[in-house]
């Protein structure tokens, strides 16, 4: 049985699309990895009891498992579209915004308070992951 979403399938979509695999990406990738990891302590769990609610649990890993692999993908999406990787090229473009408002970042417009927000939430995220902490 094939899963749904599994790695080949990732890597055939990045391809088609030219998206390279940033950091931001790697955090999600991580991510599912780790939900993964989860589903499979659970299937563990299955092999010698069966249970209900076990089940649940490795039909919830699962389908977050998927969820976060078209996460990546998205982050991806929205890296290429912007022309800038969050994690790594941040710097860039706070350089870029502080030469475009003449070195007042507060004029920032909306769009590039969100890509700046979401690009210090990979960051922490990413922080987070190193330590080996997971937040859902």
């Amino acid at each position: 049985m094939m899963a749904y979403m599994d790695y080949n399938q990732y890597k055939e979509i990045m391809n088609y699309y030219g998206y390279p695999e940033s950091g931001a990406v790697k955090v999600y990738l991580n991510r599912a990895a780790h939900y993964n990891r989860m589903k499979k302590q659970m299937l563990k769990s299955l092999d010698t009891k069966s249970s209900e609610t076990i089940q649940r649990f490795v039909d919830h890993y699962e389908q977050r498992r998927i969820e976060t692999v078209w996460e990546a993908i998205w982050v991806a999406e929205s890296e290429h579209k912007q022309r800038w990787r969050y994690l790594e090229d941040l710097n860039d473009f706070l350089m870029i915004l502080k030469a475009k408002y003449d070195g007042d970042i507060s004029k920032q417009n909306d769009e590039e308070k969100i890509q700046i927000e979401l690009a210090q939430l990979y960051r922490s995220l990413n922080e987070e992951q190193q330590k080996g902490e997971w937040r859902d």
